[in-house]
């Protein structure tokens, strides 16, 4: 069953969008990011730029998995009102 929300959005916010393969992703551990983990690193970089963030996005789930297979896929959309 599906709901409709609405929400008010300004220029300047930003939307991100993704499947579950990111907070799923797994370090050697078999520990997964999760969606708290994500959302700390969305955090720490929200005053840069969508281009940088996807950068340091990249670098962090790299060294969060250390090396270890990748076993779903990871897409990660965000964007920004003008």
């Amino acid at each position: 069953q599906y709901t409709s929300q609405s929400f008010v959005m300004q220029s300047g916010d930003r939307i991100y969008l993704s499947t579950d393969g990111i907070i799923d992703a797994a370090n050697t551990d078999r520990k997964r990011l999760g969606t708290k983990h994500l959302m700390a690193i969305l955090e720490k970089h929200q005053h840069r730029p969508l281009y940088e963030q996807k950068l340091q996005i990249e670098r962090e789930l790299d060294e969060y998995q250390s090396g270890s297979d990748q076993r779903d896929d990871i897409t990660f959309v965000g964007f920004e009102l003008p």
